[in-house]
Parts: C-alpha cells; sequence; structure tokens
C-alpha cells in the first residue's frame, strides 16, 4: 500500500500538477488540511478533483483555514477521514481535520476535548485493523512535527496523548497494534508512506 499524503494546498494547482508523478504511482491520496484559503465546498473540491485526475482514490481531512462546513461535504462525498475510518486493506485510516484554539480564531478551531472525541470516534472504526495511520492537521504537541520557525511549540496535546510514543510511528496509547503518525506539512511537502510506518522519500512540491 502506497499513500502519498500531503496538505496546506491552500488552492495551489501547480504545486499539485508537480505532484503528478507520485500521485499517478500511489494507491491512495490523503490530504492533510487546508484545501483552501478561506473557501467553501466548491474550493475544496476543486482541489480534490485536481489530485483525483492523477490518482482516483481521494481521503482528505480540512484544515483550520476550510470553512467549517467543507467537513460535512467531505463526508457526503465519502471521502472524509475527520472523527471517521477508512480501511484500505489491512491498514486503517482515521484522523480530524481543523487545528486546536489558536490567537488568529481561524474558521476551523477545535478545544482539545473535542479533537479526542473526533480521534476516538475515527479510531473505533477502524481499530480492528492490524495497522493504522492517524490524519490529522494539527501536529501533535511539542514534537519534531510542531515547530514555529522561533521553535516554538503550538500543536495539540489531545493528538500527542492519542498517537504513538514517537512522532513517526510506534505503538498506539489506545492498544498494542502499530500506529504512525502523518499530518499536514508547510510549504506543501510531500511524504509518501510505505506500509503506513516507513517514510520512503521526501519531495517538496512548493
Amino acid at each position: 500500500m502506497r499513500l502519498v499524503c500531503f496538505g496546506d494546498i491552500h488552492m495551489a494547482f501547480r504545486a499539485i500538477e508537480r505532484l503528478a508523478p507520485a500521485l499517478r504511482s500511489a494507491d491512495c491520496a490523503v490530504i492533510t488540511g487546508d484545501l483552501t484559503h478561506f473557501g467553501d465546498p466548491p474550493d475544496a473540491f476543486r482541489v480534490v478533483s485536481a489530485v483525483g485526475q492523477f490518482c482516483p482514490n481521494v481521503l482528505a481531512v480540512t484544515g483550520n483555514l476550510d470553512m467549517p462546513w467543507v467537513i460535512d461535504a467531505l463526508r457526503a462525498e465519502g471521502i472524509s477521514l475527520h472523527g471517521e475510518g477508512r480501511r484500505l486493506g489491512d491498514l486503517g485510516v482515521f484522523g480530524c481535520g481543523g487545528s486546536n484554539i489558536t490567537p488568529m480564531d481561524t474558521p476551523t478551531e477545535f478545544e482539545e476535548d473535542e479533537l479526542r472525541a473526533v480521534l476516538e470516534r475515527g479510531h473505533a472504526a477502524v481499530a480492528d485493523a492490524p495497522r493504522r495511520l492517524m490524519i490529522c492537521h494539527t501536529p501533535p504537541f511539542d514534537t519534531r512535527l510542531d515547530r514555529l520557525l522561533n521553535g516554538r511549540p503550538v500543536g495539540s496535546p489531545a493528538v500527542r496523548a492519542f498517537g504513538p510514543s514517537s512522532p513517526w510511528s510506534g505503538t498506539s496509547t489506545k492498544d498494542a497494534a502499530p500506529t504512525a503518525w502523518a499530518r499536514r506539512s508547510c510549504s506543501t511537502r510531500v511524504r509518501c508512506a510505505m506500509a503506513a510506518t516507513s517514510w520512503s522519500r521526501t519531495a517538496r512540491a512548493a
């Protein structure tokens, strides 16, 4: 199972085109949030369609800069991972969109207990999967994934508490089956995950 996971697209269609070779060889593309820039469902689906022309199997969570009702729109199309789980063979994929509370008051933000509840609901849908991949737009607090340019961590303690013990792979706090993290990556970097636990390469898209 080969996944291409990437986020912070913000309607950058040329960046998606540059990802075409990686997307064409993927079994599934996972958009990890911020499809738009304060955009509504029509904008979000323009991004989904642009990705889908290279990889028809697309899953997604929203980011904090996507409007809240994009979550329901993605769910209605059967591609949302926000509080939901999808099986890809032996791999169970689940996650949460939006972010924890920020000083910027962006459109889609959640309290920590809300993020925890979303993750619990999604995890329950794939709890029996031999391997699980957790997709979050907001990073786990104070990990290598969570650094501003000044080094300050701003991520979610709830996401960190729910996920594995290391920033990339390990054992879920929920039980003993292998779980890996994937989250948005700034500058639209791409991480291609093989079997959800070993990252094969990183390619810059912007």
